[in-house]
């Protein structure tokens, strides 16, 4: 199971993990093509004081948010909040599994990750040489029947 934390259980294939104390979604995985924008989100439940959103790709964070909320903040127990992560111009070496780690420091330690998300960039298909060529040739045949036409025609 993906959470640190003694009571986790895994939810479902839906890529949700529970702490015990809140739970942790992402999106599903993503097939995109190179050049493309991605967006996927990571949400959860509860109510902390502070807490960090750390996005790992293949196991190294690629980005770290803090929060810091008032402890009399009017945020119901149950409310969801989510973290956003956008790919724009996306290259194949950005495909790999993207994880969402929520750690919160206070009211109390505790940390859990949602499954993954995996993201894979297909490449651009490259035009067939050998169909431009036939269409070049295609296209010297048409000219070539015009210009006999207008001969024929004077």
């Amino acid at each position: 199971l993906n959470s640190t934390h003694s009571s986790s259980a895994a939810l479902d294939k839906n890529y949700c993990v529970s702490s015990g104390t809140f739970v942790v979604t992402q999106s599903p995985d993503v097939s995109v093509m190179e050049g493309e924008t991605v967006n996927i989100t990571c949400c959860w439940t509860g109510k902390f004081e502070r807490f960090r959103v750390n996005w790992l790709k293949n196991q190294t964070v690629i980005r770290s948010d803090y929060f810091i909320n008032q402890p009399n903040a009017s945020l119901k127990k149950e409310e969801k909040k989510c973290s956003f992560l956008k790919i724009s111009n996306i290259r194949s070496d950005d495909s790999g599994t993207y994880i969402c780690k929520v750690t919160v420091e206070m009211p109390s330690l505790t940390e859990a990750k949602g499954n993954g998300t995996v993201i894979t960039v297909k490449a651009k298909k490259k035009k067939d040489k050998r169909n431009r060529l036939m269409s070049k040739h295609h296209l010297k045949k048409i000219l070539i029947v015009s210009r006999t036409l207008l001969v024929m025609f004077h």
